[in-house]
Formats: structure tokens, C-alpha cells, sequence
């Protein structure tokens, strides 16, 4: 554990070496530059995991960096917790970073960029962004990743900055997610300022030794933790920068949607467990909060034709069911989502980064002119993401993780949550596969060249898309209260969640393959479309964003520099040329009147100070 900082550090160290020595680094050596920092990632990784798991009794562990700030009683530590929680974000984030790292190189190197080094330069610095968030033991250094994580998802999100649309989309997705950070930081100060401390562990200390708390107060924080978490992971209704995102390259779109920015808002929630246990009512508006998002997000992929745009609204989906489950206090079970949701999240753009890339950059799901052959290995990838994302019963993760979600929402009486939730598996079956069937069962194959890189991100993403990812779930008795459910009627609703699934599938068959043709009277007529347009337009709430506070802005500053500044300016400016003029006959290039004006100047200074 004493080489923690070590393991953080190298993500940075490889920034600042392609950041500063890029443009001098060949594509050849900047690829061996990244193998080598990332084998000793992943050999630290490897220690750190075998030391916390066998040689390690202490449910805690910190390790100090550096005192940053030392005034009175405060005390701000760069320090770094190692716990369930954080061990298992610190390898989701490097496990899921690197195979997209990885896959990467062969990407970027087919799109033939001039600024190749900076993406991964970016990338890099992402990956340390979020190491920083999840591993900092205080809320200040939390506050350090929350902000450079944003600033990261502007740089890659713009990287084809030249594009204006895409400079559009980055500034909107940077500008929402500041919505949160101010919450943030509000909550931070709150915080402060009733407990005395930063730091995570001590909060939760006092919080268990609180009889008598001022209940207001405390629902002011956690409603605000709450807004800075659903802006960050895009929940309604502060879900609008999500899908323009996807503007970026693919493989961004498969890191921030998998393994990093989009998971923030779950860990501080979880982090911050004992502080929404103190406000029930936050939390039941948490569940209800990702219900809608759930269905929203259900209802919109339904709607798209945009490939990276369905998996954009089926993470703000899946983020949802988090939400709903750590609405319902099952910590654990929205972790164990999280983690099955990155993998499959991951391999599923990842697959779809080489459709679109072969495709000519077309993204739209009818226009993508190939199809693959039935035995193809991508072929079997895209549907193993797709499987896992349905939660296909018993050979997927996501059939795991989601049933235990739908589980605790039903223990915990909520019924009208569950159905929803229940119903909206149905709808990821619909969608996900109306996006398989169209792309894949067409007549037209085209071969893509084997590559090591595709191949092992693939499969090892696939891997843990299946059964496999389930026993790589810690416990997490240490960290989260521990509830007790009896288990007897689990299978049988894993069984009906897995039914729905199916059920799904077979709607989508029928109508997208067997029945063509209604499917495209029924999407091609103008009252569902209607429908589909004003449901979109509604709950997107750009519309209302932009009548509310980009107009409002927009005339507030027109006003403000046209009206008020202009004329402050202009009379500030006629004042100045009037003075001017006035003593110009003063500099005349004669030296006798320049020592006479100085003398003037001196006793003039010396009767005001006389009188002083």
C-alpha cells in the first residue's frame, strides 16, 4: 500500500511526457511509452489488490502524500483511503481504462491524426482526474477530480474541435455539469462548517454520534450533494449534455459512459451514504428521480436512429436503475451494477467505434452498409454487450446486478417503483435488439483485419460482460449497513425480470426482421411520430433551458454591454479626450516650463500633507 501514490502519479507522469515531448515523439514511440506505464500500472494495481484482499486485516487504510494546508485547526492532507468501495472503483477505472487505451492505439491510429499524442495525453489525464476523485480520503481532493474530470470531458468530447457543432457540444456538456460543481462546493462549506473536518471517515464518526441534528441544515446539504451527483451522471433533468457528447471519438464515448465521468455522481452518493441516511426523504425523491430517468431514457433510445445516441440514452437509463437503487439505501447493489454496467457499456461502444469507423463515419443504424458473418468474433462481442445490457438471464452480469436491484425495491414496499423498472427491462429489450437486428441481419459481410489490440479488449470486455463478472464483486459488509431480506421468492423474480428480457427479444424479431413492413408503417406514421417529437421536445427540456436562462442571459448581457457599459464607456472616454485638451498647451517642449510645472507640483504636495 505505501506505493499507492505511485500507482496515481504514472497516469500524470505519462500526460506530461506526451503533453510537453508529443510533437518530438513518433507514433511508434509514444505507443511503447504507453505499454510501459501501462504494464506498471497494472502490475501496482495487481500488489495493491493482493495486498488489500490477503495480507491486509484492516478494513481501512490511508496513505499520506503531502500536507497541503496547515492554518489553526486546519488541516487539509492529500491523503489517499483504500477501502471495498475505492478498491473497486480504483480497478474498474484502471482495469477499463487501459483496455480502452489500449484498443485506442489502433483507432486513433486508423483516423490518421496530426495531434495523435494528445488524445492519449487527455486520456491520461482523465484516468488521473478519477483516481483522484475516488481514492482522496477528504472532500477537497474529491473537489480537485470533480473539476478536472469536467475539464478532461471538454477537452475529449471537443477533440475534433475544428467542427463547431462539436465545440458546441463540449461547452454545453462542460457548462451543466458546473450547475453540480457549484452545489458541490456549497455542500462542502456546509458540511465544514457544522463538523470541523474534510475528511470521509470523520464525518461519518460524528454523524453516528449525533443524538440531536439542526434538520433543515442537513437536508440543504443533501440535497445539494444530490443536484451536483445527477448533474455529473446526467440524470433527469440535467440529462441534456449525455447525448451530444457523443460527438467525441467513439472510445471517449466508451470511457466516459463506462468507467469514468457518468460513474461520479453513484460513488459520492455512496460515499456519502450516512449523510443521505439522515434525510429519508431525499432518498425516496432519489428513487423517483431515477425512475424517470429510466423510462425517459428508455423512451428515447426507442426513439433514435443514431447508434452512439441509443447507447448515450442507455447508460442515462442504466444510471438510472443506480439511482433508483440507492434510492431504496441497496448501496451495494448499485456498485455491483456499476461495475457489470461498465464493462458491458464499454464493449458495446467499443464494438461499435469499429462499425461506425468501417462504415465510412456513418452512425445511423439503417444507413450502416454492412453486416457481419454469423461465426464473426465482432458479431458475437456486439451481442454479449447487447445480452448484458437486457440482463439475459443467468449467462450475463447485468441479469445479476439489475435483479438484485428490482429485488430491493420490492423488499422495500415499493411496488409502483418495481413494475416501472420491471417494465422498462422490457423497453431495453425492445430497443437494444431493433438496433442488432437492423445492423446485423442484412445480406451485405465486409472482413475486417484481425488486430491484437481489438482482440483482447474485446474478449476480455466480453469475459466480464458474462457470468464471470459476477464473482469479481467484492462485499462491502465493511463499508454500507448490512440489510437482511429473506431470499425465498428472489429466483422467481429474477425469472420474471429474465421473461420480460426474453419476451422483448422476440418482439423485437418479429417486427424487425419477420414484419418488416409494419414496423415501418408504424415508425412512418405522422401521429406517433408526433407523439415521439413533443415527448422528446418536452423532456429534453432544452426548450425550457434555453427560454429560461440562454435567452434570459443573452438579452441580460446585450443590455448590460450595449446599454449600460457603452455609455459608462463613451462618457468615461469624452471625459479623458475633454481633460486632454485642456492642459495639451501644458507641453510646449520648452524645459523652463517643465521645472517650473514641477516646482508648482511640489509645493502644492507639501501645504496638502502641512494641513494633513
Amino acid at each position: 500500500m505505501n506505493y499507492i501514490h505511485l500507482l496515481i502519479l504514472l497516469p500524470f507522469t505519462n500526460f506530461f511526457i506526451l503533453s510537453f515531448f508529443g510533437n518530438f515523439i513518433s507514433k511508434k514511440k509514444s505507443k511503447c511509452i504507453g505499454f510501459f506505464f501501462s504494464f506498471l500500472i497494472f502490475f501496482l494495481l495487481f500488489c495493491i489488490n493482493l495486498q488489500f484482499y490477503y495480507f491486509n486485516n484492516r478494513v481501512f487504510f490511508i496513505k499520506n502524500f503531502f500536507n497541503w494546508v496547515s492554518i489553526n485547526r486546519l488541516n487539509i492532507d492529500c491523503s489517499f483511503l483504500i477501502d471495498e468501495l475505492s478498491i473497486v472503483m480504483l480497478n474498474i477505472i484502471l482495469f477499463i481504462g487501459f483496455l480502452i487505451y489500449f484498443f485506442s492505439l489502433w483507432y486513433m491510429n486508423k483516423e490518421k491524426l496530426k495531434n495523435y499524442y494528445k488524445f492519449f495525453s487527455y486520456i491520461n489525464l482523465f484516468i488521473f482526474s478519477m483516481l483522484l476523485l475516488v481514492l482522496s480520503d477528504n472532500l477537497i481532493f474529491l473537489y480537485f477530480g470533480w473539476e478536472m474530470v469536467g475539464v478532461c470531458s471538454y477537452l475529449l468530447i471537443g477533440f475534433y474541435y475544428k467542427n463547431k457543432k462539436n465545440s458546441f457540444f463540449s461547452n454545453k456538456a462542460f457548462f451543466i455539469t458546473r450547475i453540480g460543481d457549484i452545489f458541490l462546493l456549497m455542500a462542502i462549506v456546509m458540511l465544514y462548517n457544522f463538523f470541523n473536518t474534510f475528511n470521509f471517515l470523520n464525518i461519518n464518526n460524528l454523524i453516528n454520534s449525533i443524538t440531536i441534528f439542526n434538520e433543515k441544515y442537513f437536508f440543504f446539504i443533501t440535497l445539494f450533494l444530490f443536484f451536483s451527483a445527477i448533474s455529473k451522471s446526467a440524470q433527469f433533468p440535467l440529462q441534456i449534455w449525455l447525448s451530444g457528447a457523443m460527438v467525441g471519438p467513439t472510445p471517449v464515448s466508451a470511457l466516459i459512459h463506462s468507467a469514468t465521468m457518468i460513474t461520479a455522481g453513484v460513488y459520492l452518493i455512496a460515499r456519502m451514504y450516512n449523510v443521505f441516511l439522515l434525510n429519508p426523504l431525499i432518498l425516496y425523491f432519489i428513487s423517483i428521480l431515477g425512475t424517470v430517468t429510466l423510462f425517459i431514457g428508455c423512451i428515447f433510445a426507442l426513439n433514435q436512429n443514431n447508434l452512439k445516441k441509443i447507447l448515450a440514452y442507455s447508460t442515462i437509463s442504466q444510471i438510472g436503475y443506480m439511482f433508483l437503487s440507492l434510492g431504496v439505501q441497496s448501496w451495494d447493489g448499485a456498485i455491483f451494477h456499476l461495475v457489470s454496467h461498465g464493462f458491458f457499456k464499454a464493449l458495446l461502444f467499443l464494438s461499435s467505434s469499429i462499425l461506425i469507423l468501417y462504415s465510412n463515419n456513418i452512425k445511423n443504424i439503417f444507413k450502416i452498409k454492412k453486416s457481419f458473418e454469423i461465426f464473426s468474433f465482432l458479431y458475437f462481442c456486439f451481442i454479449f454487450g447487447c445480452f448484458s445490457l437486457i440482463s439475459f438471464p443467468f449467462i450475463t452480469s447485468g441479469f445479476y446486478s439489475k435483479g438484485n436491484i428490482l429485488f430491493n425495491v420490492l423488499q422495500n414496499g415499493n411496488i409502483y417503483l418495481f413494475i416501472i423498472g420491471l417494465f422498462c427491462t422490457f423497453l431495453t429489450s425492445i430497443y437494444t435488439f431493433k438496433m442488432f437486428f437492423i445492423i446485423f441481419f442484412k445480406n451485405e459481410v465486409i472482413k475486417i483485419k484481425n488486430n491484437l489490440n481489438i482482440l483482447i479488449s474485446l474478449f476480455i470486455l466480453m469475459f466480464f460482460s458474462t457470468f464471470f463478472g459476477f464473482f469479481i464483486i467484492p462485499n462491502f459488509y465493511f463499508i454500507f449497513p448490512l440489510k437482511i431480506f429473506s431470499e425465498d421468492y428472489k429466483f422467481l423474480l429474477e425469472f420474471f425480470s429474465g421473461f420480460f428480457s426474453i419476451f422483448g427479444i422476440l418482439f423485437s424479431y418479429y417486427f424487425w426482421v419477420l414484419n418488416k413492413n409494419f414496423m415501418k408503417l408504424l415508425f412512418n406514421n405522422k401521429y406517433l411520430n408526433k407523439f415521439f417529437e413533443l415527448f422528446f421536445i418536452f423532456f429534453s427540456f432544452d426548450w425550457l433551458y434555453e427560454k429560461i436562462f440562454v435567452n434570459f442571459y443573452i438579452k441580460l448581457s446585450k443590455f448590460l454591454y450595449f446599454d449600460l457599459f457603452y455609455e459608462i464607456k463613451k462618457y468615461f472616454i469624452f471625459i479623458i479626450k475633454f481633460i486632454g485638451k485642456k492642459i495639451l498647451f501644458l507641453i510646449n517642449g520648452y524645459l523652463r516650463w517643465y521645472i517650473t510645472l514641477m516646482i508648482f507640483g511640489f509645493l502644492l504636495i507639501f501645504s496638502i500633507l502641512e494641513k494633513l
